[in-house]
């Protein structure tokens, strides 16, 4: 049986394995690449030959707070901008400045290393 490109790099899959996607997302208050993309995405290729690829659908986002937002969908506009201290807009962004309020006003345990954080008092608002 002759095997294809794609089963050749995949020898420690079988057809019986699940496949697993997986993101890793890196949130970066500065420009990793210094391109000026808000978003950078890498998948698993080889360096050597770049049409072989590791098979495990594993991909790498790297979000830039900083970056460039022509194109950019709303919602991860608002999100970053939220990142660099702007206030939230947008649902998504709304929802998860409600998850850090109330992890602020969460008291942790005297002693323990969360006691040491300490609030967010200051916003800032978008221009017009």
């Amino acid at each position: 049986m002759k095997s294809s490109a794609s089963q050749r790099n995949r020898t420690w899959f079988t057809d019986a394995t699940p496949q697993n996607f997986s993101f890793i997302i890196f949130l970066c208050i500065f420009d990793p690449y210094a391109a000026g993309q808000s978003i950078y995405t890498f998948q698993e290729t080889c360096k050597e030959n770049p049409a072989l690829t590791m098979g495990d659908d594993t991909t790498k986002i790297f979000l830039n707070s900083r970056g460039n937002r022509e194109g950019l969908d709303p919602d991860i506009a608002a999100f970053l901008d939220y990142v660099n201290g702007l206030s939230a807009r947008g649902r998504f962004t709304k929802s998860i400045e409600s998850e850090v309020q109330k992890i602020k006003e969460h008291r942790a345990p005297a002693g323990s290393p969360c006691t040491a954080v300490k609030p967010i008092t200051t916003k800032k608002t978008l221009p017009p």
